[in-house]
């Protein structure tokens, strides 16, 4: 709470009481004031206000006092958490690609996980969240099954072809057309982030 609340409550309470008292001129009136403390890592005491964490301003982040919450606005991608044991905020400049929301979120201390994209969770959103797991070939977390066991004779099919291929055509991964076909999607794949922005799918990382 800041100064200037304190102050209103203060006297619409005793507004509230005076009227009540004046048929008791020998009447005390008392008037119980709980005043919070700040919520520390997130706000900051600055000219005896409680504000928003200095640490936050490069990121044009904003803080809701009354929920204890941050904004975290659509055109930055840091990354924000919180440790218990030092009571210290947790700030990465930039946010792994894909794992974070690339839009306008609001969240607590005690909720990072909404910063976070594709069923994401954790530190820096380096995990699933609970009962889900990485799927295959994407940075996406979602429920598996044994439905995945099918992929397996899929890629021993393809897996048998691609060598057959290779064989009678007799090509080489370090000579010809192939050759760069293979170095073209592996250096578009190291630069999706620059190629591909936004969560859109780059070449696929099996090449």
């Amino acid at each position: 709470l800041t100064q200037e609340i304190i102050v209103i409550t203060l006297q619409v309470l005793a507004d509230a009481c005076v009227g009540q008292l004046s048929n008791y001129p020998n009447s005390a009136l008392t008037i119980y004031v709980v005043i919070k403390p700040c919520p520390e890592p997130l706000f900051d005491i600055n000219n005896r206000a409680c504000k928003c964490s200095q640490r936050l301003d490069r990121f044009n982040a904003t803080c809701d006092i009354s929920k204890q919450s941050i904004v975290k606005p659509k055109t930055e991608d840091f990354w924000l958490g919180y440790d218990n044991a030092t009571n210290e905020l947790i700030i990465n400049p930039v946010c792994p690609f894909y794992y974070c929301v690339f839009e306008e979120v609001s969240f607590s201390l005690n909720d990072t996980d909404l910063q976070c994209a594709n069923n994401r969770s954790g530190l820096l959103c380096g995990a699933c969240s609970e009962g889900l797991s990485l799927t295959l070939g994407t940075h996406k977390c979602s429920k598996c099954s044994n439905y995945y066991l099918a992929l397996l004779v899929l890629f021993t099919i393809l897996g048998i072809a691609l060598v057959l291929f290779i064989l009678i055509f007799k090509l080489t991964v370090a000579l010809g057309t192939i050759s760069g076909l293979i170095f073209y999607a592996n250096i578009v794949e190291l630069n999706k982030t620059v190629y591909f922005p936004h969560n859109i799918n780059g070449p696929s990382r099996f090449l």
